[in-house]
């Protein structure tokens, strides 16, 4: 009956070899330092597997039934936590000091929180800008542009080239009004289309206008 399966229990006890009682020391240890809830494979990982996972859950099944440690079950995984009884209870002051502690670290994550987004909003930009050598070959085909319009002017103006008159010039200018507005109206239609894209996108907005080869004015 009972004292026959408490002497069995008790001799397997004593039998146990010194090894495993310092393999069930190690996972108590390491429950009682770190005084939260694990699950079996997060102790062995923890441990870095010095602790095989079948010695880990019988250290854990033995420590649950001598009240070192409690057990919980959480969408069906099993969690180990030291039982707080066991452990030294703190001083007034103690606690006092722990609670600063804990105010301090929560200010220092939410600074460092806050350096993040700035940072991760300058990568942003950066990506999103030109870099030297593109705005260099931007810079030579204005130029170029530029050379070649203005040579265009000379030629006209040295063949004697026809004078616009101003009934033409005006057509040619609410001709160009029109189409400017219309370009807009495309270019804004396009950029919510771009957008729409980038919310899924893995890339940034420069890598995907020159996959798909579209350049921005």
């Amino acid at each position: 009956g009972f004292i026959k399966n408490f002497q069995l229990y008790k001799t397997k006890t004593t039998d146990m070899s010194k090894k495993e009682l310092e393999e069930y020391e190690k996972v108590l240890a390491y429950l009682r330092k770190q005084n939260r809830p694990y699950n079996t494979q997060d102790i062995t990982n923890n441990l870095n597997k010095e602790v095989g996972k079948t010695s880990v859950q019988r250290a854990l099944d033995k420590y649950v039934s001598e009240n070192k440690i409690k057990e919980k079950v959480y969408n069906k995984t099993k969690v180990y936590c030291i039982e707080q009884s066991i452990m030294p209870q703190l001083s007034d002051s103690e606690m006092k000091e722990l609670d600063s502690e804990i105010s301090n670290c929560e200010a220092k994550t939410q600074s460092l929180k806050e350096s993040i987004r700035g940072l991760e909003s300058e990568l942003s930009s950066l990506r999103n800008s030109l870099t030297l050598e593109e705005a260099k070959l931007k810079l030579g085909k204005a130029t170029d542009r530029c050379s070649e319009l203005e040579s265009r002017l000379r030629s006209i103006k040295s063949s004697g080239g026809k004078q616009v008159t101003q009934t033409e010039k005006s057509r040619i200018q609410k001709l160009h009004a029109n189409n400017i507005q219309h370009w807009k109206k495309r270019k804004r239609l396009a950029s919510e289309m771009l957008d729409q894209i980038l919310e899924n996108y893995p890339k940034s907005k420069r890598e995907l206008l020159d996959e798909i080869g579209i350049e921005t004015d």
